[in-house]
């Protein structure tokens, strides 16, 4: 494979990449110590046991969070290739989506961050697969439930549940869908508070802790902490994504429904998770929120640049994210 046809690598080359990019990612801050912020002291209800996982077994919850992320970032490039969204046939999506889930930015909380990514993960590609002409209450209601877990994981996103009404819109869906959705969004607070008051607890219990959790102060802010090359590493990925958004916007005539639908899916997922780094509580969890929509985003423009230029910014990319806790 020359270097001109990097965006066209195969795919036991890019799985291979994104592998190394995880595996290193986790090797890096563990010899070195340096995470992008720690746990914060008021968590989520499952995010509390999560958080105690990590700190009891660190090595079972490394490997567990590699493994989720192996399983997450293979959805989202299955997904990008079926569903034909680039110009070009490319499994980029997989290695990218390595960078900005850990190669950039890996949290202290990594098996708090690795689950919400995976369940966003599984949550998107249901909503991809309900665009049929046919009901998908079943793909719905999964879709939905995955997304009404992660509050009880990592409270602000409390904030995805905004894309249940969009998908709803987006993807055409009928009322009916859109109850059964909803219904998926509220059965795992629903359980939580159960369990919570058959243990002599308040029924509202979880959802009180996660209110607590999403408006107490984690004490994080985005520029504490980063190197030159992490915020170089961010301005790429920051310009890649508008050049995306700004191709997608260009093409919207001559896309097909469905990948035109599932890439604006993503520009929404991409606004929401603006808005999710506002909340008080926002740890750097809240930024590798972006991370399934920002690998399926960004090649739209790699697969359109010459193969010099795609190959300049995916290089740096990889490297970046390879020697950046090194510098």
């Amino acid at each position: 494979m020359k270097f001109g046809d990097i965006i066209r690598q195969p795919l036991p080359v890019a799985t291979f990449t994104f592998l190394v990019v995880v595996i290193v990612a986790f090797v890096r801050a563990w010899v070195t110590q340096r995470f992008a912020g720690e746990i914060p002291a008021v968590s989520a209800p499952l995010g509390y046991y999560t958080a105690a996982l990590r700190l009891s077994w660190p090595l079972l919850s490394a490997a567990a969070s590699i493994v989720m992320l192996f399983v997450a970032g293979f959805l989202i490039g299955r997904s990008s290739v079926r569903a034909e969204l680039y110009a070009t046939r490319c499994f980029l999506a997989m290695p990218l989506f390595g960078v900005v889930s850990c190669g950039v930015l890996l949290s202290s909380d990594y098996l708090t961050q690795s689950l919400t990514l995976l369940l966003l993960a599984l949550a998107s590609r249901n909503y991809y697969n309900s665009f049929h002409r046919h009901y998908c209450f079943d793909r719905m209601f999964r879709g939905s439930l995955y997304v009404g877990l992660i509050p009880l994981l990592y409270a602000p996103g409390a904030g995805l549940l905004l894309l249940i009404p969009l998908v709803v819109l987006l993807f055409r869906r009928t009322l009916r869908e859109a109850v059964v959705a909803l219904s998926g969004a509220i059965l795992p607070l629903f359980f939580a508070g159960f369990i919570h008051w058959a243990a002599g607890g308040r029924f509202d219990g979880p959802v009180r802790q996660v209110a607590a959790a999403i408006t107490s102060d984690s004490g994080y802010r985005f520029f504490d902490g980063n190197t030159l090359f992490s915020l170089i590493a961010w301005g790429v990925i920051f310009f890649l994504l508008i050049c995306s958004a700004a191709g997608v916007l260009l093409d919207i005539r001559t896309l097909k429904t469905k990948p035109r639908n599932i890439l604006f899916y993503n520009l929404y997922v991409l606004c929401v998770v603006a808005g999710i780094y506002f909340v008080p509580y926002s740890s750097p969890v809240t930024l590798t929120l972006a991370a399934p929509a920002a690998a399926t985003l960004i090649p739209v423009v790699l697969t359109k640049f010459n193969s010099a230029a795609a190959s300049m910014f995916y290089t740096v990319l990889i490297l970046l994210s390879l020697v950046l806790g090194l510098i």
